[in-house]
C-alpha cells in the first residue's frame, strides 16, 4: 500500500517497519495451545500516518499505535509436551491493537 498510494517516496522501508518487544505465553493442554501476546512498538510510522485521517482523539490513537497483542489457538497433531523437536503445527490469531481488532492472522509452524 505505501509504494501504491507513494506517501513516502524513496523511503518505504524505513516508514514500513515496526519495533518492538513481544512478551507472551502458551499454555498447553494436551494438542492444543492457547497463545497471548502483548506487543508494545516504540517504532510504527506507518501506523500513526494511516489512521491520522480518523474522527478519534490523538491519543487514543497514539495509544494504539504503541500498544498491540495477540490472541490464538494453535494445534499440535503431535503431543507438544512430549516430542519438543521436529514437531508441526496449525495456529489461527486475533491480531488486535489496544483490544480493536485489526485482522486474523493463520501460520503453519515447524519446530526444530
Amino acid at each position: 500500500m505505501i509504494k501504491i498510494e507513494e506517501w513516502y517516496k524513496n523511503e518505504e522501508f524505513k516508514h514500513s517497519l515496526v519495533l518492538g518487544v513481544i512478551v507472551g505465553h502458551e499454555f498447553l493442554i494436551s494438542h492444543f495451545g492457547l497463545l497471548i501476546e502483548a506487543d508494545f512498538h516504540f517504532y510504527n510510522p506507518f501506523y500513526k500516518r494511516f489512521y491520522s485521517y480518523s474522527i478519534e482523539t490523538f491519543n487514543s490513537l497514539w495509544i494504539k499505535s504503541i500498544l498491540g497483542g495477540r490472541l490464538g489457538f494453535n494445534y499440535y497433531p503431535f503431543k507438544k509436551s512430549y516430542i519438543m523437536k521436529n514437531n508441526v503445527g496449525i495456529g489461527l490469531y486475533l491480531k488486535t491493537h489496544l483490544g480493536q481488532a485489526d485482522c486474523v492472522e493463520m501460520n503453519l509452524m515447524y519446530s526444530f
